[in-house]
């Protein structure tokens, strides 16, 4: 049984993230969203714990997250982790 609090969607929109306080931007794919958080795959590890700012390429969607997770994956486009974030603030919608 999923005891996800809300519901996941598959989206494979390109964003960029950055650690709260830094300048520079990595660019990663996303997995799936949903309003309380998201999953996406990047090149490089992110330790669990830490605050990011996300951005949606072509949309004006900017958020703050923590993330929850970080596992290594083997994935076709050539990202190495699988980053899981929780929005520090739920969004109204996705």
């Amino acid at each position: 049984m999923d005891k996800r609090k809300h519901e996941r969607y598959e989206d494979l929109s390109d964003i960029v993230y950055t650690e709260i306080g830094k300048d520079s931007y990595n660019n990663a794919s996303m997995g799936n969203c949903s309003m309380g958080g998201m999953f996406f795959n990047s090149d490089y590890e992110v330790v669990t714990g830490t605050d990011l700012c996300v951005k949606m390429i072509g949309y004006r969607s900017v958020f703050n997250a923590k993330v929850v997770r970080c596992v290594k994956v083997a994935d076709v486009s050539g990202a190495k982790y699988g980053i899981g974030i929780k929005y520090l603030e739920e969004v109204s919608s996705v």
